[in-house]
């Protein structure tokens, strides 16, 4: 599969974006899965004010427990 490298994941399309980031098809190298990888705008990198409201839309995701939702299985930042 052809993509983007970013981590341990490669980006494959764009599915959307939003006021929080864009919202990408990717594939998880380490577990060979597609996922949906969630990026933090570039711009925002910096603000600590945004980077909270990132994290606490992550744990909110995390507590998801109804299909056709899927776990959250990791949120991380590149360095």
């Amino acid at each position: 599969m052809d993509g983007t490298p970013f981590g341990r994941h490669r980006l494959v399309e764009l599915l959307g974006r939003g006021g929080m980031g864009g919202v990408w098809r990717a594939c998880d190298t380490a577990t060979d899965r597609i996922v949906a990888l969630k990026l933090l705008p570039a711009n925002f990198v910096d603000d600590q004010v945004f980077q909270e409201r990132f994290r606490r839309e992550a744990h909110a995701a995390a507590g998801l427990d109804e299909p056709p939702a899927n776990a959250l299985t990791s949120a991380f930042t590149l360095p």
